[in-house]
């Protein structure tokens, strides 16, 4: 197993993996670009005999960006981070579903944090199951609120089915974690 930086070579199997764990359309090619060759955009895959079987993107964003980044309750994320000029958001955390349970999500996370002061993840919801959740934990993440149907606007501007709703619109919820790093 063996972590590397996101290549253009990775793009159609984070694509296919991605509409495995996240619904299709989620993730684009285009999309994807952003994360090759930039200094804000940090992707990570986990690649084993040659096959991916994960991948991890955030970015580093200052403060505008982040708020400007965030899809509904601006005001609420502008209060809660109005400390910190730049912010780590983990965007997607993806596993293949045989390799899940693992500890190779943990081996993502702890590869993006270590260097940065905050990170925040908004971990996807549905009923009462919270991908990532004891992930995040176990990573020193601090769960912050609940935000009921957070991708629901945004499934439909972009038209991405949710692996778990289907359709647009998503009703997922998002349930918001961070992870101050003490030691910087």
């Amino acid at each position: 197993m063996q972590i590397t930086s996101l290549q253009k070579n990775h793009i159609q199997e984070i694509i296919l993996l991605s509409n495995q764990v996240f619904g299709e359309n989620f993730l684009t090619k285009s999309y994807l670009l952003q994360y090759i060759n930039s200094t804000n955009h940090v992707g990570y895959v986990l690649v084993t005999n040659k096959n991916l079987i994960g991948y991890l993107l955030a970015e580093t964003l200052n403060f505008k960006q982040f708020t400007d980044s965030i899809l509904i309750e601006k005001e609420w994320f502008k209060e809660h981070f109005k400390d910190y000029n730049n912010i780590n958001l983990i965007q997607q955390i993806a596993i293949n579903k045989q390799y899940q349970k693992q500890g190779f999500a943990n081996q993502l996370i702890k590869e993006t944090t270590n260097h940065l002061s905050i990170t925040c993840c908004l971990a996807w919801k549905k009923g009462k199951v919270v991908a990532l959740k004891n992930t995040l934990l176990k990573n020193d993440f601090n769960y912050l609120r609940t935000i009921d149907n957070y991708w629901s606007k945004d499934s439909l501007v972009k038209k991405y089915n949710c692996v778990f709703c289907g359709q647009p619109p998503c009703n997922c919820s998002a349930e918001v974690y961070i992870k101050k790093n003490a030691s910087i």
